[in-house]
């Protein structure tokens, strides 16, 4: 509020330089009992909802709806983490994923993307995965690798499990609101 009115005294002449300029509010902190107190507004789905959203995103999704709503559902994953997934981090043999980046991309351009390190340490990490989950990431391979034979002119293969029909990272913006 005041800092656009010293933005405008500026602007007029008024002053010679906004005092407001570098300020930033400081976030209250919450004591060790305002957060004991504090009841956690913790948002899941039932299994039974789960499963009808899973089924759902199967027969009415886009093409790697159900692929990555299933991966997400069943690992935890972060969306970063899942969109910067490539397949040198699935492990078939062993069951498992390993999460050592997440993609970063604030413009949503398809091609200015940053593969960065996890958004904090213990984030690093193998999670386990069943069968199921190996034999949808197998077939998912298998049609990933027709759309490159059928792309093979613009598919730029940096090895991305959800890619792209041109071989860059999906977006997250297809994933938050499809």
């Amino acid at each position: 509020m005041w800092k656009n009115d010293f933005s405008d005294a500026l602007t007029e002449g008024l002053i010679k330089n906004n005092p407001t300029e570098d300020f930033k509010m400081p976030k209250k902190q919450q004591s060790v009992e305002e957060l004991e107190k504090a009841e956690e507004d913790i948002v899941f789905l039932e299994k039974e909802e789960l499963a009808h959203f899973l089924k759902l995103s199967y027969t009415d999704g886009l093409e790697m709806d159900h692929l990555v709503f299933t991966v997400l559902s069943y690992t935890g994953l972060r969306i970063g983490e899942l969109l910067a997934l490539k397949w040198g981090d699935f492990n078939e043999k062993q069951g498992s994923i390993r999460v050592t980046k997440t993609l970063y991309n604030p413009n949503n351009h398809f091609e200015n993307y940053q593969l960065l390190t996890p958004k904090t340490k213990g984030s690093v990490r193998t999670i386990r995965i069943d069968e199921m989950l190996i034999n949808m990431l197998k077939k998912h391979r298998l049609k990933q690798n027709e759309i490159k034979l059928k792309n093979r002119l613009v598919y730029q293969d940096n090895g991305f499990i959800f890619a792209r029909e041109n071989g860059h990272p999906q977006l997250r913006k297809v994933i938050e609101t499809g």
